[in-house]
């Protein structure tokens, strides 16, 4: 790259993608959610609040370079947050479901670990982003 030429910005398109399967998979896991044949509805609905999480995003992403600004962090932190509760669904149908399977050795360990870890790990980043913000 020479000295003077500059990148590039992303345009909405690259988001399109992420906002089309978080749609999906919300849609997808609600329907099963409003089923009434539901197994595990913790899990579920951990489900279909990561596919809201993902369509979020992308829509977030998308506007904010029509735009061409940063997307608001604020939002993004949020986001961040609901996701920490996704985690917590996922790991708590974990706890309560013995039809999650994660793994074949370990069927619901796995999933309990790795909700409680993303809980931690996007709470604490959610929580940071409300209070902290972007860099200036």
């Amino acid at each position: 790259m020479r000295r003077g030429d500059r990148r590039a910005k992303a345009g909405p398109g690259k988001w399109l993608g992420v906002t089309i399967i978080g749609s999906v998979f919300l849609v997808a896991c609600s329907a099963m959610l409003l089923g009434p044949s539901a197994a595990n509805p913790f899990f579920l609905a951990g489900g279909a609040t990561t596919g809201a999480v993902l369509a979020g995003t992308g829509i977030m992403q998308m506007r904010a370079a029509r735009r061409g600004t940063k997307p608001h962090h604020k939002a993004l932190a949020g986001m961040a947050l609901l996701f920490s509760m996704a985690c917590l669904l996922v790991a708590w149908g974990a706890i309560n479901g013995a039809d999650a399977d994660f793994s074949a050795r370990y069927p619901r360990g796995l999933g309990i670990v790795f909700g409680f870890i993303g809980t931690a790990f996007f709470g604490a980043a959610g929580i940071y982003g409300l209070v902290k913000g972007p860099r200036k």
